[in-house]
């Protein structure tokens, strides 16, 4: 239940509510990084406790600890661009490098390395969340 409730959560604060302005000015502006890292935790809040009270569904009820390190992590995770650290540590896709490619293949290249940003991304803030709800769950 608790994945459900974050992978919704997790939908309407990095997709539904950021704006292209935070999107794209995040990682230079401590402002945008925070107003969208705000807003993201709200979301997870209304899908941990607010929907689920509101339509009768089990509440999973974490202490503000919790929220806390959501918003913090999230800050950091997108502050920083975690998501491209690790692909760059592994040596994993680089959407960077592609864009300024000449390859043949550069479109198709692009295109993979923003799924896959995306998928690191995702898993990143996913993960985190679950552990430390499961962590303070119990």
């Amino acid at each position: 239940m608790l994945l459900t409730y974050l992978l919704w959560g997790h939908i309407a604060g990095d997709y539904l509510t950021q704006t292209k302005k935070m999107a794209l000015s995040k990682t230079d502006n401590s402002l945008w990084c925070f107003l969208h890292s705000a807003i993201y935790t709200i979301c997870i809040y209304v899908f941990l406790a607010g929907i689920p009270t509101i339509l009768k569904l089990p509440v999973i009820n974490l202490s503000y600890l919790f929220y806390i390190f959501v918003f913090l992590s999230h800050y950091i995770i997108d502050k920083n661009s975690l998501a491209q650290k690790w692909l760059n540590l592994i040596r994993g896709r680089n959407l960077f490098e592609d864009f300024n490619s000449t390859d043949k293949y550069r479109e198709i290249a692009l295109i993979f390395d923003a799924i896959v940003y995306v998928v690191v991304d995702n898993g990143l803030h996913l993960m985190l969340m679950w552990y430390v709800g499961k962590l303070m769950e119990i």
